[in-house]
């Protein structure tokens, strides 16, 4: 799946918590299609099966270096967006992380549920919402500045998600 050059499209995709335990969905096939690969950091860890062992060289490689290597290796052209809850979010491409945000600290959280998918919204939107022509934005020449937006307002909608109970919460009709 793909735009024209006159109609381009991007792609983001989020995953999901695998009730199977098995990891092995399909993701790698379809990763060269993928723009955005926005995933949590406990996801990242079952996909790539990372165990914090040394490649051989004695150095232990982080969890974000193993999964920056990992869909680098499958797919160099994806963006990989790592959630990490209450810590905030890492993207990495090119083997590296290449940006990162905080989050704000809540001090009593209420709910995690739809946080990623939160993230994952904020994200597109401030990556969207910076761009001078979302027609014509792509991850060819996205820029530095969009991205980090899009992390912004992905951690900011992420955290807003949590302070209240449930995925979503219905408007009263007092509000």
């Amino acid at each position: 799946v793909r735009g024209t050059e006159e109609n381009p499209i991007t792609i983001s995709l989020v995953t999901q918590q695998d009730a199977t335990a098995t990891w092995d969905g399909g993701l790698v096939e379809v990763l060269q299609h993928v723009d955005f690969l926005i995933l949590s950091e406990i996801e990242a860890q079952k996909i790539i099966c990372y165990k914090g062992e040394s490649k051989g060289d004695g150095k232990m490689p982080t969890l974000l270096e193993s999964v920056a290597d990992f869909f680098n290796e499958k797919s160099p052209k994806t963006y990989v967006i790592v959630t990490l809850a209450a810590k905030g979010a890492a993207l990495l491409f090119g083997r590296k992380c290449i940006f990162s945000q905080v989050t704000t600290e809540v001090d009593s959280p209420v709910d995690a549920t739809g946080a990623g998918d939160s993230f994952a919204a904020g994200f597109i939107y401030g990556v969207l919402s910076c761009s001078e022509n979302t027609k014509e934005s792509t991850t060819k020449n996205i820029t530095d500045e969009e991205l980090q937006k899009g992390l912004k307002w992905g951690c900011a909608n992420g955290t807003c998600s949590v302070m209240v109970q449930g995925a979503s919460v219905p408007p009263s009709k007092n509000s």
